[in-house]
């Protein structure tokens, strides 16, 4: 749900859905579910996120992802979104940032640290042979 006042209330929001902003303006009075709210919410009621739950702030624009429109404010904006229970937030989807590769150091590292377990595991057992 869209309840921020201005950019910073979502600032982490990028990283998951780098297409999607959260906006000031929402007006709750008349606010509606959507199909999809109501799927997700059978037991809702638009009373439920009218202006009778009070107001909301700001609203969701662009690319969501995976995710969908639940409710829209009086203006038809997006205030709430979500998905089911299968959706995945995960990098390399559409709208989802691209999958980071390990920086070339982190193999190095890893090397390193492989190299100084073998050693203090022969080092304890010195019957453990590294090489033939």
């Amino acid at each position: 749900m869209s309840h921020g006042s201005g950019d910073t209330a979502y600032g982490w929001l990028s990283a998951l859905l780098p297409g999607i902003s959260e906006t000031s303006g929402c007006d709750s009075r008349g606010a509606t579910l959507t199909a999809a709210g109501n799927a997700a919410f059978p037991g809702l009621t638009d009373a439920n996120v009218d202006s009778n739950a009070g107001p909301c702030h700001s609203h969701f624009e662009g690319d969501f992802g995976g995710l969908t429109t639940l409710a829209i404010d009086a203006d038809g904006l997006s205030y709430i979104i979500g998905g089911g229970a299968d959706t995945v937030i995960q990098c390399g989807r559409d709208g989802q940032p691209p999958c980071k590769t390990p920086e070339p150091e982190v193999f190095h590292l890893l090397g390193i640290g492989l190299l100084g377990m073998v050693l203090s595991l022969r080092r304890r057992f010195p019957s453990i042979k590294v090489m033939p």
